[in-house]
């Protein structure tokens, strides 16, 4: 009996810190612009986005739509070239239509 006991208090130390593991390094959202972004912060669908002349970034996910999310910056933004949702990058396709071309 000792020794599940041990093995419950080592399972419950170690199950936080996988579930830190699952989640991704840096910011869940990222967007490159074809013209460098002229604020350095925005809200878009009621979320944050930090930008810099390389883009802009947001920490975590939102309740809306990757694709909405992409077509909310594009509306003050401007044109979008890559955008990252998770693990998911857009492809051409998702891209037009988050530019309007699609």
């Amino acid at each position: 009996m000792p020794r599940f006991s041990i093995v419950l208090a080592a399972l419950a130390l170690v199950a936080p810190a996988s579930a830190f593991a699952a989640e991704p390094a840096g910011p869940f959202y990222s967007a490159t612009f074809a013209t460098a972004p002229s604020k350095t912060s925005l809200i878009v669908n009621d979320h944050l986005w930090k930008c810099d002349e390389n883009g802009c970034a947001s920490a975590k996910p939102a309740k809306s739509r990757p694709a909405v999310m992409c077509q909310g910056l594009t509306r003050k933004l401007g044109t979008i070239t890559a955008f990252r949702a998770g693990s998911e990058n857009f492809d051409a396709a998702a891209l037009a239509k988050c530019n309007g071309n699609g």
